[in-house]
């Protein structure tokens, strides 16, 4: 087993094992920043996007990666119509109706074959160093995306039973497009930029996104594989929840850490953390205020299962000696330094 492996094992078993497992989170648009390259092209091309995942990998050296492009990529395959701008992440021309989502093969349609070549090439390259994990959307947040999310969040309210007939059509989607995932060995992470507990609150949660959500990590666990999950915005309303799903480890981008390992002192088996280092700080931050508030973070959670990641992607344009910052300074932290 690798040095990186070891390290991701050790902290999902909370070992306290030193040096810690740390890694930037890195999606298309920084891979191209950092190669001064178009990103719209990189969007659309599996090597390109490669090519780009693995220069920043190699830069950075952080212990896994995600083959990650951008939010879209389901929501498009499904029927919704993207605008790329040349040097920016696409956003939504044409949202569609929550009635006429289409079922997707994901060996056919949208970028979902692009980015499972991308996939494939990357584990193929460095799946034996690093855990490499695919993202794929929940399937509350494709059927969001794709239907425009202000109107998607009325629908839970005025018609319900729609809502919920668009997100199993979604469902069944994602359901296929893991299975082509799993089969070729890759590790998968579950990204929720809708299913937020902050937007939704604890009870539309589970009411129209927690059992996908569940059904998609346990089908992973199932093939062998590691399950992660992200939820973005505040996941202090359904903190509970979401420390008893059967994932390896959940990301996310802000809760009460007490309440946190309030939670995991049950003795009951729980997902490991990971998270949650500040965008803004790891943008904009001086050496010391990075160095500080990683160990602050870190003598928080010390002794607990724990990834040490940027708490979203990395931001497009932050500067590359920021992230270096940030991995360097984990490798040097020591709990009494």
């Amino acid at each position: 087993m690798s040095p990186a492996w070891e390290r991701f094992r050790a902290a999902l078993a909370g070992s306290g094992q030193l040096p810690i497992c740390v890694a930037p989170l890195i999606a298309a648009d920084h891979a191209a920043f950092l190669q001064n390259k178009n990103l719209r092209s990189i969007l659309h091309s599996a090597d390109e996007l490669a090519d780009a995942l693995i220069n920043a990998q190699k830069r950075y050296n952080g212990d896994f990666m995600i083959v990650f492009a951008d939010v879209y990529v389901e929501a498009e395959a499904i029927g919704c119509r993207l605008e790329f701008p040349e040097d920016a992440p696409p956003h939504i021309e044409k949202t569609c109706s929550p009635d006429g989502l289409r079922a997707t093969i994901p060996q056919r349609d949208g970028r979902l074959p692009m980015m499972l070549a991308a996939a494939k090439r990357v584990i193929a390259e460095l799946g034996e160093l690093i855990p490499v994990f695919a993202s794929i959307k929940d399937p509350f947040s494709v059927a969001a995306l794709a239907c425009g999310a202000e109107e998607f969040f009325e629908l839970l309210i005025s018609q319900p039973a729609l809502a919920r007939r668009a997100i199993e059509v979604s469902h069944q989607n994602q359901l296929r497009y893991l299975e082509a995932l799993l089969e070729m060995g890759a590790n998968v992470i579950l990204g929720a930029p809708m299913a937020s507990g902050g937007i939704l609150g604890e009870k539309h949660f589970k009411t129209f996104a927690l059992e996908s959500i569940v059904e998609l990590l346990s089908h992973i666990r199932s093939a062998g594989r590691l399950a992660g999950l992200h939820i973005c915005g505040d996941s202090d309303p359904i903190l509970a929840t979401i420390s008893r799903i059967p994932a390896h480890f959940v990301s996310l981008e802000s809760f009460s850490v007490e309440r946190w390992k309030e939670l995991l002192s049950d003795g009951q088996p729980h997902p490991a953390l990971m998270g949650y280092f500040p965008m803004d700080l790891l943008n904009r931050g001086s050496v010391e205020q990075i160095e500080a508030e990683m160990s602050r973070e870190l003598k928080a959670l010390w002794g607990f299962p724990h990834i040490l990641a940027t708490a979203c992607d990395v931001p497009q344009r932050c500067p590359e000696s920021q992230v270096q910052t940030f991995v360097k300074a984990a490798r040097r932290w020591r709990p009494n330094g």
